[in-house]
């Protein structure tokens, strides 16, 4: 039954309107195939630079610093304090807010703020495990060793072939001689001149 719902045919796919006597009834039983995916591009990689990230997390930890220190009374120092141990999971205890709304305000802005601060945390790991790869095949190309793109292994690469000039070569004692036909000066005649 739900096979006859796929392969519904709009009747304007079936039936010709400039010609409305003859009706294509050529409805081909084809069973419905899903596009490889090497159709379709996908870019599953998020790319926030380390200073934005920095960033919206300061403004999160400086925006709950000025609430707690309007709702509690705390000077901004505190606030900040319990929000950064807070949100950093320290969590001492020595200092909570002691309005019951505030306490509840808390549980969902410190929920948020444990995942900005995750987010924040594996930006940076991304970034820097990045930096450490490819310096890491800069060294290892500078020595000769590669990793293989299968398995990730190991192996030597074998240095570009260089022609090297040859440097024992017997010359001729013809090519020696040369003979100069010119008439121009030399540069010791100009300055003698």
């Amino acid at each position: 039954m739900m096979y006859d719902f796929a392969t519904f045919r709009r009747p304007s796919a079936i039936w010709d309107p400039e010609n409305p006597q003859q009706v294509t009834t050529t409805l081909e039983e084809e069973t419905p195939t899903t596009p490889a995916l090497s159709n379709f591009e996908i870019d599953d990689q998020f790319n926030l630079p380390i200073s934005i990230a920095i960033l919206i997390l300061l403004l999160y930890i400086f925006f709950g610093a000025f609430f707690y220190g309007f709702m509690e009374g705390w000077n901004f120092f505190k606030s900040f304090y319990f929000v950064f141990i807070s949100m950093s999971t320290i969590g001492f205890g020595d200092v909570v807010p002691n309005n019951p709304l505030c306490t509840i305000i808390s549980i969902v802005y410190l929920v948020f703020g444990l995942a900005l601060m995750s987010m924040c945390i594996n930006v940076v790991q991304e970034k820097l495990s990045d930096t450490f790869k490819s310096a890491s095949a800069k060294i290892g190309a500078s020595m000769g060793i590669g990793v293989a793109a299968e398995d990730g292994s190991i192996v030597t690469v074998p240095p570009d072939q260089v022609e090297m000039p040859s440097v024992h070569e017997k010359i001729d004692s013809d090519d020696t001689n040369v003979e100069e036909d010119n008439n121009e000066p030399t540069v010791a005649e100009e300055k003698n001149s």
